[in-house]
This record gives C-alpha cells, sequence and structure tokens, in this order.
C-alpha cells in the first residue's frame, strides 16, 4: 500500500509541474508579445516624428496586439503612453538626429521596462491548456 501511495504523489507531483511549466510558459510568451508590442510602437513613433513613413514598425505593432493574451485595452494605451514618457531621444550627441533603434532597445531591455510589462500579468487571458 505504501508503494501505490508514494506512486501516486510522484505522479500528482509531475502532473503538477508540468501545469505550471505550461502556465509559466503562456505567462512568458504573454510578457514578451506585450514587450515587443512595445518596442515597435516605440520605433514607430519615433519614425513618425521623424518623416520616416516607408518603415512597418504600426504594422508590428498591429500584430502584436492581435497575438497579444492581455484582456484589456488599457493595457496598451498604458504601454504607449510609458513608452512615450520614458524614451530617451539622441542618445548620442555625436550624431545628427535621433538614433532610434538604440533609443528603443535602451528602453526595451531596461529592468524598469520588464517590471512595468509584468505588472500586467493581472489581464493576461487564460489559456486554453
Amino acid at each position: 500500500m505504501k508503494i501505490f501511495s508514494y506512486s501516486i504523489i510522484m505522479i500528482l507531483s509531475l502532473l503538477c509541474q508540468s501545469c505550471y511549466s505550461q502556465d509559466n510558459n503562456y505567462i512568458s510568451s504573454s510578457r514578451l508579445s506585450l514587450q515587443n508590442y512595445g518596442f515597435s510602437y516605440c520605433m514607430k513613433i519615433i519614425a513618425q516624428e521623424n518623416n520616416i513613413s516607408h518603415l512597418d514598425y504600426a504594422r508590428a505593432q498591429g500584430i502584436y496586439f492581435e497575438n497579444g493574451n492581455h484582456n484589456d485595452p488599457d493595457v496598451y494605451e498604458k504601454t504607449q503612453s510609458y513608452i512615450k514618457e520614458n524614451i530617451e531621444k539622441n542618445n548620442f550627441k555625436e550624431f545628427n538626429g535621433n538614433n532610434i533603434t538604440y533609443s528603443c532597445l535602451e528602453l526595451y531591455n531596461s529592468q524598469k521596462y520588464k517590471l512595468f510589462i509584468e505588472s500586467f500579468d493581472k489581464y493576461i487571458t487564460e489559456s486554453d491548456l
């Protein structure tokens, strides 16, 4: 009987780990989608300010929005506001104009931005797992 009990406990613990891993991957994927949405928005607004209209940042932003798992549109608006408030333009004074990619990547890779993205985990819709 003890062997049977230990076997059941082992099986249940493995199942729980599997469920946790799938949920954790779903949350990570959802965070990355929102983080990428913000990056494409960053590139879009700086490109618009510099009259660079031939780039497809708006299209990328739409793709990340459509593929996103956050169930509240305010999350995306708050992400846009955060980008506008935190983007640093003219990171290198020796360059004429803005260094668009560098500016957006600096924001994208900041710990502050990662924590901002994680603050919206409560808006992630349930997965179909």
